[in-house]
């Protein structure tokens, strides 16, 4: 039953991803150390995914901001279950930076691959260019 359940909760990933879709070309950054410690940055830029951005409430907005935890734009991201999407990932969106704040995989029966039907996470605007 729960594989049956976790393809329909995938299937209505995609119907709400669908509803406001948004291509968005992924930028990470990979640090290696070598057998010296010396450690060193790559940027890397992934093929391009569909997800959904979506603005936070009204409400949620103005308890951030009251709370002190609001500084720059937010928005959520929802992705398919096997989107490659990880915290500290940089994109592009509406002429503007943004960087993945978390991201976490949403499932049923257990939190190996199999079972995850949905990554949700925020992004936060950031003032770079990628």
């Amino acid at each position: 039953m729960v594989d049956k359940d976790i393809s329909i909760f995938r299937q209505d990933t995609e119907e709400v991803i669908n509803i406001n879709p948004c291509e968005i070309e992924i930028v990470r950054s990979k640090e290696t150390e070598d057998e010296y410690g010396s450690v060193s940055s790559e940027t890397i830029r992934l093929e391009k995914q569909t997800v959904r951005i979506a603005e936070l409430s009204h409400s949620e907005t103005q308890r951030l901001f009251l709370e002190g935890l609001l500084k720059n734009h937010i928005v959520n991201i929802t992705a398919k279950h096997d989107a490659d999407i990880e915290a500290g990932d940089k994109f592009g969106y509406c002429g503007k930076t943004y960087k993945v704040m978390f991201i976490r995989n949403i499932s049923v029966g257990g939190q190996t691959p199999d079972k995850v039907f949905r990554k949700s996470g925020r992004a936060e605007e950031i003032n770079e260019e990628i």
